[in-house]
């Protein structure tokens, strides 16, 4: 869930880029303002899957080199029997796409060990490729499984395949939330950081374009509440930044009951400090604490 003070930096931004354009909102170029505002946290959420992928495929190699011996001496007794043709190919399709994988992993491996050239595209494309692969894999196991077990007769060469396709199983379970990001399922907590991110890039921006709207939709009665609470200031002689951050806090203040007067002027103090300076925070401080007392009844 992403917090409320995030969706207010956004807005603010988002409000601020509107402006600066000098053009109607309806016209605004959203989508390039966002690729541009995210890359930060774009590049950030590539390089952290990336980072968990490898994480989770430690061992990757081991789990490769055992499978390797045992598929071959499973191979080698299946040929001379006609009857096993069927299970022959399932086992040479899932040989064919864990080779893929284990191709994949490496070329990650080999990227992050090499950082020089490494750009966050570059670990998208690997993490997706080892991701992609993973779900083929999961589609696999279940079927391979049970023909496995349809052999009797080989029992004694197809267990230990068995036991070492299971321990894959488990490290592709282990991978596939990271396909599905964000996830509100329950997570470990290597994929925390990449969760947090995933949600950052999926829920920020329709946020702030709702909050930005519903903002541009009232700045008519924003704009009055401003020149009622200040002397001689319009609200077009305000700073661009410090008028859209009364913005937000006034239209919390009169619209968002749910939220208290405190953390209302807080957050906005917060916001001046941050993107305006400490005079800013004061003049901000003022004007919210003033409108506070006519767009609030007592009891609330």
């Amino acid at each position: 869930m992403i917090s409320r003070k995030k969706i207010r930096q956004a807005t603010l931004q988002l409000l601020y880029g509107i402006d600066q354009s000098g053009r109607p909102a309806s016209e605004f170029d959203y989508g390039t303002y966002w690729n541009i505002a995210l890359e930060t946290e774009s590049d950030d959420f590539a390089k952290a899957r990336a980072k968990a992928v490898e994480h989770l495929c430690r061992g990757n190699a081991d789990l490769d080199r055992i499978f390797t011996e045992r598929r071959e001496r499973a191979m080698e007794t299946l040929q001379k029997d006609i009857s096993t043709a069927t299970l022959r190919d399932e086992l040479e399709r899932h040989i064919r796409t864990t080779d893929q994988f284990r191709a994949a992993v490496e070329a990650l491996n080999l990227l992050r060990i090499d950082k020089r050239n490494a750009t966050p595209d570059q670990y998208a494309r690997c993490a997706e490729t080892i991701l992609q692969l993973n779900a083929m894999l999961m589609a696999q196991y279940g079927p391979l499984l049970i023909s496995l077990q349809d052999y009797p007769a080989y029992e004694h060469i197809l267990h230990p395949l068995r036991t070492i396709i299971e321990r894959r199983r488990k490290q592709s379970i282990a991978l596939a939330p990271l396909a599905d990001l964000p996830s509100r399922e329950p997570i470990g907590p290597e994929l925390i950081a990449v969760q947090k991110y995933a949600e950052l890039l999926t829920e920020l921006r329709p946020a702030a374009e709702q909050f930005a709207a519903d903002i541009i939709a009232r700045k008519e009665s924003l704009d009055a509440v401003i020149a009622a609470t200040t002397q001689n200031y319009s609200p077009d002689r305000l700073d661009l930044v410090d008028k859209n951050i009364l913005y937000i806090a006034l239209y919390e203040l009169m619209e968002m009951e749910e939220l208290p007067v405190p953390i209302i002027v807080s957050e906005a103090t917060a916001l001046a400090d941050t993107y305006s300076g400490t005079k800013s925070a004061r003049f901000i401080h003022g004007i919210i604490g003033t409108a506070a007392k006519t767009c609030r009844q007592p009891a609330q």
